[in-house]
Parts: C-alpha cells; sequence; structure tokens
C-alpha cells in the first residue's frame, strides 16, 4: 500500500502555482529592470509611461526577435526579455489603475 506523504495543512489550493514561472524568465526581466534601474532610477517606470510608448517598445522588441535579432544592441540582452518589461508595465498599470497613461487610439466602430 502507498502511502502520501502528510505534512502541515496549507490552503494555496486557489493561488497561482508560482512555481511554474520559469527562473530563467525572471531573471532575464530582472537584468532588463536592472540596467534601466542603472540608467534612469529604480522603479522609474511605476510613476508612468504612456502605453502607446511601451506598445511601441514592445513591437519593436518582438519585429528585432521575428526579423532573427536576438539580443538587444544597447544591452545585450533578450529582445524577449525587454518584451516581458514592457507586458509588466502594462499590465501593473492595468492592475494599479492607472488609466491616465493609456492613450490607445480605440476606433469605436458601432
Amino acid at each position: 500500500m502507498e502511502h502520501e506523504l502528510m505534512a502541515g495543512l496549507k490552503y494555496d489550493g486557489d493561488k497561482p502555482i508560482m512555481y511554474l514561472v520559469r527562473p530563467e524568465f525572471t531573471e532575464g526581466v530582472g537584468k532588463v529592470l536592472t540596467f534601466g534601474a542603472k540608467k534612469y532610477a529604480p522603479w522609474n517606470w511605476a510613476e508612468g509611461i504612456n502605453y502607446s510608448r511601451l506598445l511601441s517598445a514592445l513591437d519593436r522588441h518582438m519585429n528585432a526577435f521575428k526579423k532573427g535579432e536576438d539580443l538587444d544592441p544597447e544591452t545585450g540582452l533578450s529582445h524577449l526579455y525587454h518584451a516581458g518589461c514592457c507586458l509588466m508595465f502594462l499590465s501593473c498599470f492595468e492592475e494599479w489603475g492607472k488609466k491616465e497613461f493609456d492613450d490607445r487610439y480605440i476606433v469605436d466602430n458601432d
């Protein structure tokens, strides 16, 4: 008969399973953020950046990657990690309700 290892109770069944996020990704994004902290200031991005600027940067990094350029020439870090930063910034602004930076042009076809 197999025995299941028993441990103390921990009610976290509805929480995100954070160990599924690969450390290579978080470390890569962390390297980009470290470069930005030295160039600008730590948490500079958290003050707010227009969505259009972040979307443009995201598109530039993804287009460079699609064209076969793996590393950003300025930082020497993966374009994908830079894109990850852009996505993190945008998702944080959405979560934080920083709507004053949402300058997307949305066409209403109704």
